[in-house]
C-alpha cells in the first residue's frame, strides 16, 4: 500500500505475492551463496521476522523497502544485529499488479561473521530479457 492510500483496495491477510522479476533478480546470487533464510515478511514485522531468523541462520536474505534501513525498525536491527549488504532494485516492483509500487525495494543480506554494508544495484530480469529480443 502507498503511503497515500492511493485506493487500491488491501489484500485479505495483506497477501501480496512477490513478484517472479523480482526473485529472479535476486536467483543467480542465492545460488552462490545458499542462504539458510530467504524472506519477503509483512513490511510492518520486518524487523521481529530478520532477527529471528538471524538468530537460527548463517545467511538472512530479506525483501524489504529501501526506506526499512532508516526506519526506527531498521535502526534497531542494525544495532542489534549488524547492516545489511544491499541489493537495490533496478526498477520498482508492483505487488498488487499493474503499474510500480510506491517505493524503491532492495533485497537485503545479512552475513554471519560478514562485512556487511555494501550496496549493489541489480539488473532487471525483465529489462534484460526485452534487449535479448530485440
Amino acid at each position: 500500500m502507498s503511503s497515500t492510500n492511493r485506493g487500491a483496495k488491501r489484500q485479505p491477510n495483506d497477501l501480496y505475492e512477490t513478484p517472479a522479476e523480482t526473485t529472479l533478480a535476486i536467483l543467480p546470487r542465492l545460488s552462490e551463496w545458499q542462504p539458510n533464510s530467504v524472506l519477503d515478511p509483512p513490511y510492518s514485522l520486518a524487523e521481529q521476522f530478520v532477527r529471528r531468523a538471524y538468530e537460527t541462520a548463517w545467511m538472512v536474505v530479506a525483501l524489504l523497502p529501501l526506506a526499512f534501513l532508516g526506519s526506527e525498525d531498521g535502526e534497531s536491527l542494525i544495532e542489534r544485529v549488524d547492516m545489511p549488504d544491499v541489493y537495490l532494485l533496478s526498477t520498482r516492483q508492483s505487488f498488487i499488479g499493474g503499474t510500480a509500487g510506491p517505493h524503491d525495494s532492495a533485497w537485503m543480506v545479512w552475513d554471519v561473521g560478514g562485512n556487511g554494508g555494501r550496496i549493489r544495484r541489480l539488473k532487471s530480469v525483465c529489462r534484460a530479457a526485452a534487449r535479448k529480443e530485440e
